[in-house]
């Protein structure tokens, strides 16, 4: 269904196996490929072959290791309870592959990187790359099938002459409506690149003589000339772990205005934003004090986390942020305080917040640490000044947005000054390091938009840091990071 989405899998650097193992088939046996003496390391190569178990299309290679630690052994395989460190992925060209065959690699072990090839080697030309979540969202099952069983329901309900949707991806919402019986659907995604790659998918399903995918952002469209009149349904999940970091409210905003009927349904209808207070902290590994890490496990701003991998205490029970109706909620800043009794003692430190997703009256897609359904999203986590509090004690928080960021902060004078930990939840040195390496950037970037030919260079040097992050001592995050800047570019 989604098979053209394939050609954008791609990486400078191989990438953490991204989806669990319902959604993907291993098609050969698995092969050591051999050993590596880190005390005595030299480059080396291996030739594999390795049979088929399945037929099917290869268009991954997954790699993992086990390591030995004395009489311990470790490993990285896909069934592993190992956390911090999963299978490596290296994508390729798709090739069929049917039992009785094999597949032939070639291996190469360097000092900072670990290379695979296959044979015939890729040869499709790849310069761009799908965000790492867009994948985990394609393959979502219960998201999917929980927009699909509310516009069956909308649909059947209500027929739409003409639905829109809000960025609309490679389409397969829209696709979603098309099936539930929308007479006609109009896309936009503003990246160009996978637009191409949407209507590509929409054509190969059949559906090209009734969705239309046009690449543009929402707020450029117009009636008449995208839309031939203002559409009666508007889809959507442009969310964030924070619902609204992708601009939702400022989109759903211009749609009211301008491209939506006055009696316009909204797929979803509303969302909920609801957190809890937790102590989240490091305090031992194993039978070593490791408080003294704590400055360094935060930021000022709140982080993406998978809160089934996080260590952490509720503090508090679950509270409401905010309420959002999509039919009419707009990007107007917000600010509430809110009173949260605590639940038990404890060292207060951070606010783990998730939405519920109100796609209907009947339907809820929730991403909450317990009991939610495990979506794609996960759940969002905002370091506070910790704070040593008593069960009963009131925790004093202020929520605030401003239609597309999401700000969790304790209320001044709320708790006493005694009550604060002397150790800072985040290294100011990192946050002046950090906002002086953001501006460099730009000035870089804007010094390339004006010259051409330092472009490619500066281009080519950062495919390079981005292939072999460690030969040059960098995060493979920001090495990858850094590159796309210049492909988007």
């Amino acid at each position: 269904m989604l098979d053209a989405i394939n050609r954008l899998r791609w990486s400078a650097y191989p990438q953490p196996l991204e989806l669990d193992a319902e959604f993907w088939i291993a098609l050969t046996a698995p092969l050591e490929i051999g050993a590596l003496d880190f005390a005595e390391f030299t480059d080396i190569a291996w030739d594999l072959s390795l049979p088929a178990i399945a037929d099917g299309r290869v268009d991954a290679i997954l790699v993992w290791f086990e390591a030995e630690l004395g009489e311990a052994r470790i490993s990285s395989a896909p069934d592993s309870d190992l956390r911090c460190i999963r299978p490596a992925t290296y994508y390729t060209d798709p090739m069929p592959i049917r039992i009785g065959e094999s597949l032939a690699l070639r291996i190469e072990a360097h000092e900072t990187r670990l290379h695979v090839r296959t044979s015939p080697p890729p040869t499709q030309q790849r310069a761009h790359a799908v965000p790492t979540w867009y994948v985990p969202m394609l393959g979502d099952a219960t998201c999917n099938a929980g927009y699909r069983k509310a516009l069956h329901a909308a649909l059947a309900a209500a027929p739409s002459q003409l639905t829109l949707d809000i960025g609309a991806g490679c389409g397969a919402l829209s696709m979603f409506a098309a099936q539930a019986g929308a007479a006609r659907v109009i896309g936009c995604e503003q990246h160009p690149v996978i637009a191409e790659i949407g209507r590509e998918v929409i054509a190969s399903n059949g559906w090209a003589d009734r969705i239309a995918l046009i690449t543009k952002e929402c707020r450029t469209l117009i009636v008449p000339d995208d839309l031939p009149d203002r559409a009666d349904l508007a889809i959507f999940k442009l969310f964030d772990c924070s619902l609204i970091g992708e601009g939702i409210l400022h989109f759903l905003a211009h749609a009211r205005e301008h491209l939506l009927s006055a009696d316009a349904r909204y797929l979803p209808a509303g969302a909920r934003l609801r957190a809890i207070a937790v102590e989240c902290r490091i305090d031992r590994i194993l039978n070593v004090d490791a408080t003294l890490l704590n400055p360094y496990c935060a930021s000022p701003s709140f982080i993406n986390v998978d809160a089934r991998t996080l260590d952490y205490r509720a503090l508090s029970a679950p509270f409401d942020l905010f309420d959002f109706d999509f039919a009419t909620a707009g990007p107007a800043p917000q600010e509430r305080t809110i009173d949260v009794p605590a639940l038990a003692e404890g060292t207060v430190g951070a606010i783990l917040f998730w939405f519920d997703l109100r796609l209907d009256a009947d339907t809820v897609l929730s991403n909450a640490p317990d009991g939610g359904d495990a979506l794609h999203w996960k759940q969002g986590l905002q370091f506070l000044p910790e704070a040593r509090v008593a069960a009963g004690q009131t925790l004093p928080l202020v929520a605030q947005h401003n239609g597309s960021g999401l700000r969790l902060q304790w209320r001044p004078d709320g708790l006493p000054t005694d009550a604060f930990s002397r150790m800072p939840r985040f290294d100011p040195r990192w946050l002046a390091a950090s906002t002086e390496l953001e501006q460099q950037t730009r000035n870089l970037l804007q010094h390339c938009a004006q010259n051409p030919e330092e472009f490619a260079k500066v281009a080519q040097i950062a495919q390079r840091m981005a292939v072999d992050p460690a030969q040059y001592d960098l995060d493979p995050v920001i090495a990858q990071r850094f590159m796309s800047m210049f492909f988007a570019g």
